[in-house]
């Protein structure tokens, strides 16, 4: 015992001289650089694409609250990135119904997972405005449009990731030479892509739990009257959640070949081996062809992506269970079916955390960790990704405490030379990357999720300098940057890093036992900020086209 506590207190000195000693370098390269590296980075008010006047006060306010000017104009060139850039489309597909389309960024399609990270920060901002009875219905509206989209998108291929703008201004189709069908009438197969409103169709479990977690995230935050009134109103919703369950315990099976996929690519982490991926032996998990970054898996059981099945199938059993029981005080024939929602959801959570336990667990340079992939034959693959779903971000997710002991040894081992991509190089900025971009490129998400999933201020102090480093070039987050030289990077336009460094601030600033690491004697009370915001006139509801797919800048 006295050997373990030893090790452990030299594990955090050493952890302590390494945040100080690189705060010392950043702080001494700071010295080196030209002033005011981070300018001003937002549209200007005529060209940003949707406004959201509870946001932008939200924004103006941290903005000064922040000693570090640059910090502070980072976070206002980030948090509000999605809104001001990104939206193709928000507008009311019916009476009580919203619809909305957002891009990536630089790539001109929806994702599932990306759109819900894009949002899901506003949804924190509506929660507090709701506690501090201020509403901003154009925001609401501009949420549940998401939620609708993505519904009606699960519907139309529950299998793809990603969707394509077909509005009148045009249409953002892609990959239409991927092999990957569908089943059709009188058990024919079809080619998937020859829908055009399908942008890429690589089945990844995360990208149907997007729906889950901001359908249930939302509906906290505006409450349970309004999200009844809202669910009830789409009637894609409802059918949308018995189809991301459908598809979810289908492919708990290794004999399942209802999806398949390949395409002709230089990266064969763009593909999947035969179509269908490595053999595997059926474990309670569920497979996932493809990882939060896009790559296809190596094993078929990714531990990251069934982690977080588990927290959102854990949350969608109440918020079914409550639509149920209003449903059915409306007599709609749907409360039957929220009812049998519920038991499944719950089922299959129970069923995933107690595959987890058993399956992924392993024992990985003498330390026992989390694996990142398995394939349930008794072979298993310990690295991490940037992306999240990651080992990293599992406390983020909801799947654990960032204190237990198992995460913490999974930790450590991402953050070492135990992950295969893990990178430090010359620009003294060390972090996490991925087969996405390849060797030596580390992600800017990877740093924030460290910076999620640590209580340490000092840690989270090293981390925000870091990131700050990071936007030198554009005054933005970006995909990746070389281990050895900053102004070597990748996608220039990526909202969802951007929005996740935004609320990384916020998520900081908001918590009294973090806030220090921004320099902040006293945390934000973001409800009370909120009080002091004016009231804003009734939300015009008419149907809103927003400018269009040829003025979107890329």
């Amino acid at each position: 015992l006295f050997s373990y506590f030893s090790s452990v207190m030299h594990l955090n000195m050493v952890n302590l001289c390494a945040c100080a000693l690189q705060l010392l370098i950043l702080s001494l390269v700071a010295l080196l650089e030209p002033a005011h590296c981070i300018v001003d980075a937002r549209p200007s008010v005529g060209q940003r694409k949707y406004k959201s006047e509870l946001v932008d006060y939200v924004v103006e306010h941290l903005k000064e609250l922040l000693d570090d000017d640059e910090l502070g104009q980072l976070f206002a060139n980030c948090f509000p990135n999605t809104l001001d850039t990104t939206v193709l489309h928000s507008g009311q597909a019916k009476p009580g119904v919203w619809d909305t389309f957002i891009v990536t960024g630089d790539i001109p399609a929806m994702w599932l997972r990306d759109s819900m990270n894009q949002v899901l920060p506003y949804v924190r901002i509506v929660d507090a405005a709701r506690k501090a009875n201020k509403t901003d219905n154009k925001l609401v509206n501009f949420l549940f449009g998401v939620v609708h989209r993505q519904a009606t998108s699960i519907l139309l291929d529950p299998f793809a990731n990603a969707f394509a703008w077909t509005g009148p201004e045009g249409s953002t189709l892609a990959h239409a030479g991927d092999q990957t069908f569908k089943r059709s009438f009188g058990g024919s197969q079809v080619n998937a892509m020859s829908d055009m409103r399908i942008y890429e169709r690589k089945f990844e479990v995360d990208s149907l739990l997007s729906l889950l977690k901001l359908a249930s995230r939302l509906a906290d935050a505006v409450g349970e009257e309004e999200a009844i009134l809202r669910f009830r109103a789409d009637d894609s919703f409802v059918p949308a959640l018995s189809e991301v369950l459908s598809v979810l315990e289908l492919m708990r099976s290794c004999n399942e070949s209802t999806y398949t996929f390949q395409r002709n690519t230089a990266e064969p982490t763009d593909t999947r081996s035969h179509g269908t991926g490595f053999p595997c032996r059926a474990t309670g998990l569920i497979r996932s062809a493809f990882r939060g970054s896009d790559d296809s898996t190596l094993l078929e059981f990714n531990i990251p992506e069934n982690a977080m099945a588990a927290v959102e199938l854990e949350r969608l059993v109440p918020l079914a269970n409550q639509l149920a029981t209003a449903f059915k005080k409306e007599q709609d024939p749907q409360a039957a079916t929220l009812t049998r929602i519920a038991g499944r959801a719950g089922d299959l959570a129970s069923s995933l955390r107690a595959a987890i336990a058993k399956h992924a667990i392993i024992v990985f340079r003498k330390q026992e960790v989390l694996a990142y992939e398995v394939d349930g034959i008794g072979n298993s693959i310990f690295m991490d990704d940037a992306n999240i779903p990651s080992l990293l971000s599992l406390p983020y997710l909801g799947f654990c405490s960032a204190e237990e002991a198992l995460y913490e040894r999974t930790r450590h081992m991402v953050l070492s030379d135990g992950n295969p991509w893990f990178f430090s190089g010359s620009a003294g900025i060390p972090g996490v990357g991925g087969p996405h971009i390849g060797k030596s490129y580390i992600w800017p998400m990877a740093i924030m999720t460290a910076g999620f999933t640590t209580r340490n201020t000092s840690e989270l102090a090293l981390i925000f300098k870091q990131l700050q480093a990071t936007a030198q070039t554009n005054s933005l987050m970006h995909e990746s940057f070389h281990m050895d030289n900053i102004r070597d990077f990748t996608r220039p336009w990526f909202a969802w890093a951007n929005q996740l460094f935004g609320d990384l601030v916020l998520h900081v600033a908001t918590a009294p036992e973090l806030c220090g690491a921004l320099g902040l004697k006293q945390p934000l009370n973001l409800v009370a900020l909120l009080q002091k915001f004016p009231n804003q006139p009734p939300t015009d509801t008419r149907s809103q086209q927003l400018r269009g797919f040829r003025d979107l800048e890329i």
